[in-house]
């Protein structure tokens, strides 16, 4: 894929409610199971840089975090505008988590 071939991808998912998770792999290059195990202290989006510590794989169709090997443990810095883009996915992930839970009734 060559930038214009991620840009067009972008711009097709721009309203897709994991937009910030496809910016994430096109710009910065995490693997699927990573972006996965990623809490959210893991990674400063006033820095911005976010921290691969661990990853979550599929064995017999049960889901399991584990540490990835030794040389995939890293910090990626993230571009200003990687850091927005996250943030405000951030924000939509903690309205959706409170009209889910009824706090917003």
């Amino acid at each position: 894929m060559d930038s214009g071939d991620g840009g067009r991808f972008l711009d097709f998912v721009r309203q897709d409610r994991h937009y910030a998770l496809w910016h994430t792999f096109v710009f910065l290059g995490p693997r699927r199971g990573e972006m996965c195990a990623l809490p959210w202290s893991e990674a400063s989006l006033t820095a911005p840089w976010m921290r691969i510590s661990a990853q979550t794989v599929e064995v017999a169709y049960h889901m399991y975090d584990e540490a990835p090997k030794a040389d995939s443990v890293r910090t990626i810095s993230m571009t200003e505008e990687s850091g927005r883009v996250l943030a405000a996915h951030r924000v939509a992930q903690d309205t959706e988590r409170a009209e889910w839970s009824g706090e917003n009734a």
